[in-house]
Formats: structure tokens, C-alpha cells, sequence
């Protein structure tokens, strides 16, 4: 899945004196001498989401970078933009794409220097994707490779993928209040793979029993620091309903997401465990380290010190200002490994009801991302659905439920509400806030919310959960290096006054920014 680069690439790229060329295009237009505007260049990618250390096949790969040009034509920057690093190899630059990326937010300028916020077309799964259409048209059910490349046709991103494990299954329900995202992260971890957007800004599917191995020499390092090993020999699949699992507990134990709708059979969580069985990489960080631009996040890097080699994901930010420096960070937490479930979540219910209900001899009927209709044919469907349902009686034929369900977890208090109604056929689902306490605090978080909340003794923060980094949007604590406490913002709107100490304030004047004394 690498980046293939010659053979003198590979021997020049850690050389001290290495040259390199920045390319640039706007819209497929060129930025002639790129390199004399461009200030820095930051690009990150990580297989494991900031703020978790949990690895999972449901994590969509997202690129990110952010460009900084100096003294640049505004005119000329539009979508879609693409970015290419170039090496000198024998007299001649050998260059090798870094991406294709979308605009964020509209550039801002201070002092002269543009700051442009880009993300790969990963951001295009973003919307709630409808498969009415797909269905209705092949007579009620459609396959799941037609459901992913129905998917990338309404994002517009081409699909690099022809078959994967369960490719030809039949589906006949969709919810169109799932994203895009949501829905390709659920297609690719039922097939034992984690989705990304390739350096041409197609989807991939990343199989991580045939990830390439990087081997970076040890007197380039800067520094590094070790942790756990994690070897994967088991695979669950849990919603707090059902359980499917497969592989033994002699090492660790991969957890599929417990919402995803398309995980069915133990069957089918063996197959997954076949592709990934055995994988193995250490927790591990480093310094700074000269740069490699043809190392993606889903590959992996090896040093050797001495008689110790260390293999792990290539998780990375790559700083370019003439100069290639990388950082690389991959944490696996041995307490996040437990097996550790909230059951019964929002969509993981909705998942349930609605595959439990397609098995028993009725027709289900579509619509709105909900099941509009169930009409049963026998008696011994009736008997199933009571049977499925933990006793509930049909009622001339209509079913009614309500369920609500609340855990307590050893160590990790989980609470999560359900409000389930099946009546003449209609499914309504009522959204759920998840509260759990452990060792990192509190953490209040919601489904499909834009943000999560953590207090712990030393303080607050709210986190950014709309990009792939999940930033810190608000900071409240000690901060152990300037010896105070703070209050720190990422991006703060102030709608009128801003009172500074007893005497100061800045307001809106007129067509500017007012400083007054106040007494």
C-alpha cells in the first residue's frame, strides 16, 4: 500500500544533506516557485484518533494538513488543492504526492502569511447517505460493494475497490441519519480492513497483516520511548444482545464496533479473525526525525537498537520549511483493552431490532431510514418476533415495545437511556447521552455530537470532535509549565465586551476594535 519510491530515494532520503523542492497547484493550477511563499507545511495522519488509544478497523484514516504561504496572491487559492514533495536524487528531483486536499475554512491572513486548514476527501463521506434509490431500483436489496459505490458516487470520490469480505451479501434496509463516513467505516470493518483516502484521493481499503515495513537507521533518531506490545489472537464483536467472538485470549483482543449494523454471525467474525490474526506492533513514540514523505500512517516503521527491534504504525506529523522533520506516536492502552462494552446504545438497539426482524418471515419495507412496515404471514413468525422480543405480545398484528436499558460497569460507570417504540411497523429512536467516569475523569459525550466534555480534578476540557485530531476547543487548569492556572481557547467569540482586570475593555467601535478604560 506504500508509496513506491527508486531505490536511490530510499538511500539519498536520510542523507543530512538532502534537497527538496516544494510543488504546489490550486484548482490544477500551478503555484510557480512554490517554496519562495511557503512558510511551513504540516501534514497529519493518524490510524488511532487523538485522545484514544484504542485500535480499531472502524477508524476512517483522515489526512490533514496546513499550509502557511507568505505574501501569496489570494486570488490564486481554490479547491481542490494538491501538494507534492520533491528529492534530489542524481541531479534530478524525484517527486512524490502528498495528497489531494479540500479547503476547510476560508484562508486567513495576518502579517502577510496565509494560514490555509486542508483535509483529504475523506471529508466528502460527511453528509447522511440515502440508499432509497439503490435499493428500490434492484427490486428491495442491493449488494454491499453496491452500497459502497453508491456511497463514493454521491460524494463524488472515486471507489478503488472491487471486492472485499461480504461483498455480494444482499442488504435491504438502510437510515439515512447515518453519514456516509459512518457507513463506509461499518462496510470496511465487517470486511477485517480500515478505510483511508490514498494520495490520489480515492478510498482503499488497508488490510494490517500487509502493511509495509519502513526501516528508519537508529543515529537519526533523535529519541524515542517504548510501551506494550499488542498482539491481536481474538476478535469480539459485543452489543450488550448478542456476542460473536473468535480466537483465543493468549494475547490481545480486537473489539469491532458494537453499532456495526453489518457484523451478523461468529462465522463471520472468524473470517475477520483470519485476516488479522497475529498482527503485531509496540506502543511507541520518537522524536524528531528526518522526513519521509512516501511513509503513509497505515504502514509501519521499524529501529533496531541493538538486539531490540521495534515495529510500529507509522502514525506521524510531517513539518516541511525546506526541511523534512517527523514525528511519529502510537499509544495502545492496556486499560482501554479490557473488555469493556456500553450496552445497548442508540444505534447499536436500532441495529439489533432491525436484522432480528429481517430473519423472521415478514416483508420490511423501507423508508425514511426506518422499517415503515412489517406484515406477517404466519403464526410462527408471530411466535418469532415474541420470542425475539423477551416476551412483548402482538396486538392484532402490531407490535409495541418499549425498552430501557442502564449499566453499571466495574471501574467505568456507563449510563445510557434508550426510548424504543415499534408500533403499526414505525420504529422512533430517541438519541442517548453517555456519561462515564473512570480514571480520566468524567466525560460526558452524545452521539453524532460536534463535541465531548472531560472534568477531572486538575481541570475542564471540551474537545473538538469534527476532525480527525480532536482538538482542544476550551482548557481550564494548572499549567505545570508557566506555574499558573489558565484558561486556554482554540477559537473564542466574544459577542460584545471583553472585560480585561478592573480597568479594561475591548469592544466593536465604529468599523474597528475599541480599547477603553473603564472605572
Amino acid at each position: 500500500m506504500a508509496y513506491i519510491t527508486s531505490d536511490r530515494y530510499k538511500e539519498v532520503i536520510y542523507s543530512q544533506d538532502c534537497r527538496h523542492k516544494l510543488k504546489i497547484w490550486f484548482n490544477d493550477v500551478e503555484l510557480e516557485n512554490a517554496d519562495i511563499y511557503c512558510e511551513k507545511l504540516t501534514v497529519s495522519s493518524r490510524i488511532i484518533p487523538n485522545g484514544s488509544k484504542v485500535f480499531m478497523l472502524e477508524n476512517f484514516i483522515s489526512k490533514e494538513a496546513t499550509l502557511i504561504l507568505h505574501e501569496v496572491d489570494l486570488s490564486v487559492i481554490k479547491d481542490q488543492v494538491k501538494i507534492s514533495i520533491g528529492t534530489l536524487v542524481d541531479n534530478e528531483y524525484e517527486y512524490v504526492p502528498i495528497g489531494i486536499f479540500n479547503i476547510q475554512d476560508k484562508p486567513t491572513t495576518d502579517n502577510g502569511k496565509t494560514t490555509i486548514k486542508l483535509r483529504d476527501n475523506s471529508v466528502k463521506f460527511d453528509f447522511n447517505y440515502n440508499g432509497k434509490e439503490l435499493i428500490d431500483n434492484n427490486g428491495g436489496s442491493a449488494t454491499k460493494l453496491q452500497i459502497l459505490q453508491d456511497i463514493c458516487n454521491q460524494a463524488g470520490v472515486v471507489c478503488n475497490i472491487t471486492e472485499f469480505l461480504g461483498s455480494e451479501d444482499l442488504i435491504g434496509i438502510y437510515d439515512n441519519t447515518i453519514t456516509g463516513r459512518t457507513y463506509v467505516s461499518y462496510l470496511v470493518g465487517q470486511a477485517g480492513a480500515i478505510p483511508t483516502i490514498n494520495r490520489d484521493g480515492e478510498l482503499i481499503f488497508v488490510y494490517i497483516n500487509n502493511l509495509v515495513v519502513h526501516e528508519i537507521p537508529l543515529h537519526f533518531v533523535e529519541k524515542y520511548s517504548d510501551g506494550d506490545l499488542f498482539k491481536i489472537s481474538r476478535v469480539v464483536y459485543e452489543s450488550g444482545i448478542i456476542k460473536y467472538e473468535s480466537g483465543t485470549t493468549d494475547n490481545d483482543t480486537l473489539f469491532l464496533d458494537s453499532s456495526n449494523p453489518y457484523v451478523s454471525s461468529d462465522k463471520q467474525v472468524q473470517s475477520i479473525l483470519e485476516i488479522v490474526n497475529g498482527f503485531e506492533i509496540n506502543s511507541f513514540s520518537t522524536g524528531k526525525i528526518i522526513g519521509n514523505p512516501a511513509i503513509d500512517s497505515y504502514d509501519l516503521i521499524s529501529i533496531t537498537d541493538g538486539d531490540n527491534t521495534y515495529i510500529t504504525l507509522a502514525t506521524n506529523e510531517l513539518v516541511y520549511n525546506g526541511v523534512i522533520i517527523q514525528t511519529f506516536d502510537t499509544e495502545i492502552g492496556l486499560e482501554e483493552r479490557k473488555e469493556n462494552v456500553s450496552l445497548n446504545g442508540e444505534n447499536t438497539f436500532k441495529k439489533w431490532a432491525k436484522t432480528e426482524i429481517d430473519r423472521v418471515d415478514a416483508r420490511i419495507t423501507s423508508e425514511a431510514g426506518r422499517i415503515d412496515t412489517i406484515e406477517i404471514s404466519n403464526t410462527e413468525a408471530i411466535k418469532e418476533i415474541q420470542n425475539k422480543f423477551d416476551g412483548y405480545t402482538p396486538l392484532n398484528q402490531t407490535l409495541e415495545l418499549e425498552k430501557s436499558v442502564t449499566q453499571i460497569q466495574t471501574d467505568t460507570y456507563t449510563k445510557t437511556e434508550i426510548n424504543t417504540k415499534l408500533t403499526d411497523g414505525s420504529v422512533t429512536m430517541l438519541k442517548s447521552t453517555t456519561l462515564t467516569a473512570d480514571d480520566e475523569g468524567l466525560t460526558v459525550d452524545k452521539n453524532d455530537s460536534k463535541t465531548k466534555s472531560n472534568l477531572d480534578a486538575d481541570g475542564l476540557e471540551i474537545i473538538d470532535k469534527t476532525g480527525a485530531s480532536q482538538e482542544v476547543l476550551l482548557e481550564a487548569r494548572y499549567d505545570e509549565n508557566l506555574g499558573e492556572t489558565i484558561v486556554r481557547s482554540k477559537n473564542m467569540r466574544v459577542e460584545k465586551y471583553l472585560n480585561i482586570g478592573t480597568h479594561s475593555r475591548i469592544e466593536d467601535y465604529e468599523n474597528g476594535t475599541g480599547v477603553f478604560w473603564i472605572g
